[in-house]
């Protein structure tokens, strides 16, 4: 954790070192998983999950609503875990230590004890006496089923790495080898002590997997095995839905499924970015506050400041992404990020203009 006398600004460099790459590698990720989905709608075409014909090999196709089966199962190798399934999901949690505060507006720490899947490391604690925690013995993981019938097909692990509908193990049914003592507790599986009073180092553990089901898909056949297919651009792709499901609707949830994740994306890029700029506000308004028309978007306030520059930012970064695949979607961000910095600088002088002439 960052204290305030390691320097805020520091910290504020490092978010926004974060948040343009981020931004960047969404929107080119975005334009090539569109790009994509676009070739796949074009190529495909109807094939049947129980006839394999060769006269379909090397091509894309569309298959809708057989059963995927795992005649082995899926398994955990390392806790011994096997389940009837196509996917299986490990989430570890561990009983650990916390720190709290240490930051700008709150300098004091404190400790509290929490479930937490990631590694608290104690040895960067402010206080670490008292407060360490031991080391995480294994971490969350997945596993594919080495074997998926699809008909006469088999699925990649591509394939079947791209099913995402987990659901709950029962605990009970699981039986992992550990070594310590087990307790069942709704979905977990507690390894130490009793679960209504963990102590430090104690461990929880919940299986989820995805159940065989109906399938529908737009992959490329090749022989008996159904994969991805690798566009021109050397991008490997498929769409993979449960259900039974046409050609149109598993391309128009692919679209959604993009859209949802490149917006979730693009804000947390620009809260990384606009928290990043208010970090190294107070520095630059020192060190630019001379600049006329940067001069007065600094002294308007740091949180105006840092909004706008992030607003800006975050679009240019996003136009200039998309520049080779949509140019006019571009200009058009270009502008409004150029017309953004225009309104708030134009009001910045409005502002001060009227404070120079007083009442």
């Amino acid at each position: 954790m960052f204290r305030k006398r390691r320097g805020g600004a520091a910290f504020g460099i490092v978010l926004l070192v974060i948040a343009f790459p981020l931004l960047w590698w969404n929107e080119g990720w975005a334009v090539r998983d569109y790009t994509s989905i676009r070739t796949l709608d074009r190529l495909a075409v109807p094939g049947r999950a129980d006839d394999r014909s060769p006269a379909l090999d090397g091509q894309v196709v569309v298959m809708t609503g057989a059963q995927a089966t795992a005649p082995q199962g899926v398994a955990d190798p390392l806790l011994g875990v096997q389940v009837q399934g196509l996917r299986l999901r490990r989430t570890v949690e561990m009983f650990q230590w916390d720190e709290q505060g240490g930051t700008r507006d709150d300098p004091s720490v404190s400790y509290r004890q929490i479930w937490s899947d990631r590694p608290q490391d104690s040895s960067a604690f402010e206080q670490p006496e008292g407060h360490r925690n031991p080391p995480f013995p294994f971490e969350s993981a997945r596993f594919e089923a080495p074997l998926v019938r699809y008909g006469a097909f088999t699925l990649s692990s591509a394939l079947v790495a791209r099913l995402g509908n987990f659901a709950p193990v029962d605990p009970g049914a699981t039986n992992p080898d550990l070594g310590r003592p087990v307790t069942a507790s709704g979905p977990w599986l507690h390894i130490g002590g009793p679960p209504d009073s963990p102590q430090i180092g104690d461990l929880r553990i919940r299986f989820e997997a995805v159940p065989e089901q109906p399938l529908s898909l737009i992959a490329q056949q090749a022989g008996t095995i159904l994969d991805e297919h690798v566009t021109r651009r050397g991008t490997a792709y498929a769409i993979v839905r449960p259900g039974v499901q046409g050609q149109a609707a598993l391309v128009a949830a692919a679209n959604s499924d993009v859209r949802a994740r490149t917006r979730a994306l693009r804000v947390a890029g620009f809260l990384l970015m606009l928290f990043g700029l208010r970090m190294v506000a107070t520095p630059l308004v020192r060190i630019f506050g001379w600049i006329p028309a940067l001069g007065l978007v600094l002294r308007s306030g740091v949180w105006i400041f840092a909004g706008v520059l992030a607003v800006a930012l975050s679009l240019s970064v996003i136009a200039i992404a998309w520049l080779a695949y949509r140019p006019l979607l571009s200009l058009g961000l270009i502008v409004a990020a150029v017309v953004v910095l225009e309104v708030t600088v134009l009001r910045a002088r409005r502002r001060e203009k009227a404070a120079q002439d007083g009442p």
